[in-house]
């Protein structure tokens, strides 16, 4: 009867040294940071973890959908990629493998950074604003972020919670190329935008800046509209000044009404020598005008002519020669 008791004692020693010694080799996966859910850009590693008894040299290999991908005791990845995403597995050359552990990577935490300036035209002396936009993935809405600016590549605003980088006096030299960087706060995500040229003008250049800035962003077709406004506007003037030209040109041809105009002059036309003339002589006796008829006299005419016009009093006799 005690030998019955001590076999079956021993039996069940060696079945329960068995089981310990099945579940102490079975490996599991564990993530650092401890997240099965990150975003493209993260870095995160992986590790098998044996029981501590297992004794001597272990081969490791990891496992991804079923497809062998390692073999080392850890496993990382750099920068996430949406394609990471996956059920990942380890097995070590004591143990079979281990459970499978989902890895689920997102396409963003936050999208790419971009600057914008403010002002969009700047001129020597005017307060110079750069912005370093970007946008939080709705699954992580609390995360915090820093921002960095740079000039040319040379850091000139350090990483802060800030993500504005303000010029008081904006001057020539400060037309250069500018970039900014997004990270987390825990360093392990970091994004860079896109360079952004900055253009100071000269005092005095900005109304040119206008003007052409203007022409350029004009709506297609508005500059044919323009060019048919401003050639028949064009021709309307011209026929306007024709019409004026018409106008003033009649006006010196026609006397208006209540116009006073020069008296016409009389012409005298020497007369020939074989018409007969009729011409007018002063008699000094009466003191009156009178018409004489005969042949021409020359020298008559040219005083009668020359002669200041005079008043005629007294009626006029008509003697023929």
């Amino acid at each position: 009867m005690a030998v019955t008791m001590f076999v079956r004692s021993l039996l069940m020693l060696i079945l329960l040294t068995v089981e310990n010694a099945g579940s102490a080799v079975s490996p599991v996966v564990t993530f650092n940071p401890d997240l099965n859910k990150i975003f493209t850009g993260q870095s995160l590693q992986m590790t098998c973890d044996v029981d501590s008894t297992v004794q001597g040299d272990v081969n490791y290999n990891w496992f991804k959908d079923d497809n062998w991908i390692h073999s080392e005791k850890t496993f990382s990845i750099e920068s996430a990629l949406s394609s990471d995403s996956g059920n990942y597995q380890c097995q070590t050359s004591a143990s079979d493998r281990s459970d499978s552990t989902r890895l689920e990577v997102y396409d963003a935490l936050f999208s790419l950074p971009t600057i914008t300036q403010s002002p969009q035209l700047v001129t020597e002396g005017d307060r110079l604003t750069l912005t370093c936009h970007t946008r939080l993935s709705a699954h992580r809405q609390n995360t915090v972020l820093q921002f960095a600016f740079y000039q040319e590549g040379q850091n000139i605003q350090e990483f802060s919670s800030a993500n504005t980088y303000e010029i008081p006096f904006a001057k020539l030299s400060d037309s250069r190329n500018y970039t900014c960087d997004v990270q987390t706060s825990n360093h392990r995500i970091k994004k860079t935008s896109t360079t952004t040229t900055i253009q100071v003008n000269r005092i005095g250049e900005r109304e040119l800046f206008n003007k052409s800035e203007t022409e350029v962003t004009s709506k297609p077709g508005t500059s044919h509209v323009t060019t048919a406004v401003a050639v028949t506007s064009l021709v309307l003037v011209l026929f306007l000044i024709v019409i004026a030209l018409i106008f003033l040109y009649w006006t010196k041809r026609i006397p208006l009404p209540g116009n006073n105009q020069p008296a016409s002059k009389v012409e005298f036309k020497e007369p020939k020598d074989e018409t007969e003339n009729i011409y007018m002589d002063l008699d000094t006796n009466t003191g009156k005008w009178q018409i004489f008829s005969q042949k021409p006299h020359k020298e008559a005419v040219k005083d009668l002519m020359a002669a200041p016009p005079m008043e005629i009093s007294a009626p006029l006799n008509v003697i023929k020669q």
